[in-house]
């Protein structure tokens, strides 16, 4: 992914931690993004994540996978990495672009 995009989306650490937002789907990024972060993962999603997703508790399923991402080993680092590689749409670096240069 584009530098200028990782920069705008990745300001670095607040004092209370990190904070990903990860729903840009084929808005900004070419991809889904939650879909990125789960390529992170060492050893497979347990089967008790993967039969939690009954269709409407999206939220609630990507909670469970991120917690999974975290005590699989993945460190913010490695997240940042993944979500780097993801292409985005056609005109997102230029909004951005323009966006930084007015402010």
């Amino acid at each position: 992914m584009n530098d200028i995009l990782c920069k705008f989306l990745f300001q670095g650490p607040r004092q209370d931690g990190y904070l990903f937002a990860l729903d840009f789907d084929h808005t900004i990024v070419n991809q889904n993004s939650d879909s990125a972060v789960i390529e992170v993962l060492k050893n497979p999603i347990p089967e008790e994540i993967s039969r939690s997703y009954d269709g409407t508790n999206w939220s609630e399923y990507m909670d469970k996978i991120f917690r999974h991402v975290a005590t699989d080993g993945a460190t913010v680092d490695v997240i940042a990495r993944q979500i780097k590689k993801l292409k985005p749409t056609p005109g997102t670096c230029l909004i951005i672009k323009t966006y930084s240069n007015k402010h």
